[in-house]
C-alpha cells in the first residue's frame, strides 16, 4: 500500500512539477529548474545517511517518523506563508 501511495506521488511530482516552475516563473525558468532539481537530488543524498543516523541513535522509527512530520510540517508552513503569495501564474498567449 505504502509503495502504492508513493508510486502514485511520484508519477504526479516527476511532470507535474516542471510544468508548474513553467507556469509561475518568468524568464526564470531554468534558474528554479535547477533549484528544484539541486534540492531533490540533496534530500536522496542526505535523507538515507540521517534516517539512519536517527534509527541507529534511538532504536526505534517511532522518532524518525516524529522527526520527518516535524520537518515537512515546517516546509509545507514556510510554502504556504512564504512562497504562495507571491505566486502569480503567467498568461501564456494561445
Amino acid at each position: 500500500m505504502a509503495m502504492t501511495l508513493l508510486t502514485l506521488g511520484e508519477a504526479i511530482y516527476v511532470p507535474g512539477v516542471p510544468a508548474l516552475i513553467n507556469a509561475y516563473t518568468i524568464g526564470n525558468e531554468g534558474k528554479y529548474q535547477g533549484l528544484v532539481n539541486a534540492f531533490s537530488s540533496l534530500g536522496k543524498a542526505i535523507g538515507p545517511v540521517m534516517g539512519g543516523l536517527v534509527i541507529g541513535a534511538s532504536q526505534d522509527f517511532s522518532r524518525l517518523f516524529l522527526i520527518c512530520a516535524v520537518v515537512n510540517g515546517l516546509i509545507m508552513l514556510a510554502v504556504v506563508l512564504g512562497v504562495l503569495p507571491g505566486l502569480k501564474k503567467v498568461d501564456e498567449p494561445l
